[in-house]
C-alpha cells in the first residue's frame, strides 16, 4: 500500500512540475499595423539609436515596443541611481525626463535600425493567454526579445537620459538608466546603470 501511495505521489509531482511544451496551446497573433506615433523629435530617436548601437549592435533581431514605458517616479529613481553610483549629472536633465514620462507616447517608424517595432495589440495577444513567450517565439523565432524605452530627455544642450527594459523570457529581463553625452554633435553612451533584473 505504501509503495502504491509513493508511486501516486511521484506521478502527481511529475505532472504538476512538467513544463508545458505543447505547441497546440500556441496562439497565433495577427500582424497589426502600428499606431501613428506622436513623437516626432528626431533627437529622441538619435538618443535611442545611440543606446542600440552601443549595446545591441551584435544582438541580432530585437523588437522595439511601439509605446513608451510610463514612469511616474523617474526623477526620484534617476537621482537615486545616478547619485548612488557617484555619477555627476545635470538635474535639469532628470527633471525634464520626469515631465516627459508621466504618460504613454508612441514612436514613429523613424529608427535607422534593423530592429522592428511591435505594437501593444500583438504583445497583448501573445501574453494575455498565459503562454506568452511560447507564443512570441513561435512567431518570431529569430528574435532575441524586445526592448521598451521611456521617452528620452535632455538638458537642452549636451546631456540626455533614458530608461528602458530588456525582455527575453519570464526570468530573462532587466532595466537600465542610460546617461548620454553629445560629443561633436553625436550622442554617446556615458553611463549605463542596471536598475533591476529578473
Amino acid at each position: 500500500m505504501k509503495n502504491l501511495l509513493a508511486i501516486a505521489l511521484i506521478c502527481m509531482l511529475a505532472f504538476a512540475c512538467k513544463k508545458s511544451d505543447d505547441t497546440s496551446q500556441i496562439i497565433e497573433c495577427e500582424d497589426v499595423e502600428n499606431v501613428n506615433g506622436n513623437i516626432s523629435n528626431q533627437e529622441e530617436y538619435d538618443i535611442i539609436e545611440a543606446v542600440l548601437s552601443e549595446h545591441y549592435s551584435t544582438t541580432g533581431f530585437l523588437h522595439i515596443v511601439e509605446y513608451t514605458e510610463v514612469c511616474s517616479s523617474c526623477a526620484e529613481l534617476s537621482h537615486s541611481f545616478l547619485s548612488d553610483n557617484g555619477i555627476n549629472y545635470d538635474s535639469t536633465t532628470v527633471s525634464n525626463y520626469a515631465l516627459k514620462n508621466d504618460i504613454e507616447w508612441y514612436w514613429n517608424e523613424q529608427f535607422n535600425t534593423t530592429n522592428v517595432m511591435i505594437n501593444k495589440e500583438e504583445l497583448n495577444c501573445f501574453f494575455d493567454s498565459g503562454n506568452g513567450w511560447n507564443n512570441y517565439y513561435a512567431k518570431y523565432e529569430q528574435s532575441s526579445g524586445y526592448l521598451q524605452f521611456g521617452r528620452p530627455a535632455t538638458n537642452g544642450a549636451d546631456e540626455a537620459i533614458v530608461h528602458y527594459g530588456e525582455y527575453c523570457n519570464y526570468l530573462c529581463a532587466a532595466g537600465f538608466i542610460v546617461l548620454l553625452e553629445k560629443i561633436d554633435g553625436v550622442w554617446q553612451v556615458k553611463h549605463n546603470i542596471n536598475t533591476w533584473i529578473s
